[in-house]
């Protein structure tokens, strides 16, 4: 009897597994939601996440509201930059795969509706006020839809309610539109009681740049939110809601930049004298700093022995150097065949990297250079290019 007591205590397998399982376990419906739960509990900003998984805060914008598809290579960055658990990693690799399946059925269902009402591609995309390759690329199950533009679709076709609300579930948030940032930096400023000139003044630009920002007709860097939180004198907390704003991505040369100023004011030498020693243009070197320009091999190495940097410091300086490749029609070619096999159309390929679709189309012909930093989103979204990554090596060598 005492026997059969102790083993009625005794938990089955999968109540010791549940046991064994974090407190802090993921419990999301879908990638984007379990990205930004992690995040939250990490303290961190889309942009750390992205420094720290080397891709960009835009990227991880836009897998948080389920826009764009990710590699596994980038995942598993990503997972290790939020410190993710075991559990936790297995449960993104699932939600994953559903973003993946579910863009799959939203095709299918897509594709059956539309022929159930008997209307052709071209003729569902000019009634909703698509292209049509968009069209084209939700059925073949390489792109995702817009809660709005399904909702479009939705109205095209002229669908029951039920299949009308099916066919939405499927769609994704929008992102968030400069006007909203507009809106909220306006209503910051009231807040705290300044005129516009007065912000431009705390932050050292013009007041059109200010009025710009405010109208929803200029977009903000990533580098930018700190000149605009302390023009403010935002906290923490609505600095790092400010981040979410950022559309555009750091732009080349500003780590450059800010690595050449550090070693000139350890050498304490002004902008002005370090043109001089490296045989430069006057102001070439404020450039770099100021305005963050990039700046060929030959002139870099210049203001290295200038500078009198070690081998190692001059080869730091070398790798911040943003580059383009190509044209190369090799490299376009494995860029082409990579996007294929994972199932990514060019528009949205194009999408990811913030390029226009005739750049991309234009790349893979191996009609046009490819910068360094859209190589990179590149990877991320179809996996490691190893002949493209020597390019880079070459180009950053001045070779």
């Amino acid at each position: 009897m005492f026997r059969e007591a102790a083993l009625a205590q005794i938990k089955p397998v999968e109540d010791l597994k549940e046991l064994a399982r974090p407190a802090s376990a993921l419990k999301a419906d879908t990638l984007g939601e379990g990205l930004r739960q992690l995040r939250n509990r990490a303290g961190m900003t889309q942009m750390h996440v992205a420094q720290a998984a080397g891709t960009h805060q835009s990227y991880i914008s836009a897998l948080e509201r389920g826009v764009v598809r990710c590699s596994d290579g980038l995942m598993l960055r990503i997972s290790n930059a939020l410190g993710a658990g075991e559990f936790e990693k297995k449960k993104l690799s699932e939600l994953r795969e559903n973003f993946l399946y579910k863009r799959t059925e939203l095709g299918k269902l897509l594709t059956e509706l539309r022929a159930r009402k008997g209307v052709s591609v071209s003729e569902l995309a000019g009634a909703a006020a698509l292209d049509k390759r968009h069209i084209d690329a939700i059925e073949q199950g390489s792109r995702g839809c817009t809660v709005e533009k399904l909702e479009r679709i939705a109205d095209e076709l002229k669908l029951e309610a039920e299949e009308r609300e099916l066919l939405v579930s499927f769609g994704h948030a929008t992102g968030v539109p400069r006007e909203v940032m507009g809106k909220w930096l306006r209503e910051r400023r009231e807040l705290v009681g300044i005129t516009q000139r007065q912000l431009a003044v705390n932050m050292g630009v013009g007041i059109k740049y200010v009025s710009w920002l405010e109208l929803g007709r200029q977009g903000i860097y990533e580098w930018e939110v700190d000149r605009i939180a302390e023009g403010l004198g935002l906290d923490d907390k609505d600095a790092a809601e400010l981040s979410r704003f950022c559309i555009v991505q750091v732009p080349p040369g500003s780590e450059l930049g800010r690595k050449v100023r550090e070693f000139r004011e350890r050498a304490m030498l002004t902008p002005s004298k370090l043109d001089r020693l490296a045989g430069l243009k006057s102001g070439s070197v404020t450039n770099i700093e100021v305005k963050l320009k990039n700046i060929p091999y030959e002139r870099l190495m210049r203001i290295a022995g200038a500078l009198d940097l070690s081998n190692d410091e001059g080869l730091e300086l070398s790798n911040l150097r943003t580059v383009s490749i190509g044209p190369d029609p090799i490299l376009g070619s494995m860029i082409r065949n990579a996007r294929e096999l994972n199932g990514i159309s060019q528009g949205e390929l194009a999408r990811i990297i913030g390029a226009s679709w005739s750049l991309l189309s234009y790349i893979e012909k191996g009609a046009r250079s490819v910068s360094e930093r859209h190589f990179q989103l590149i990877e991320d979204a179809v996996g490691p290019l190893q002949y493209g990554r020597e390019l880079v090596f070459s180009a950053k060598r001045g070779a």
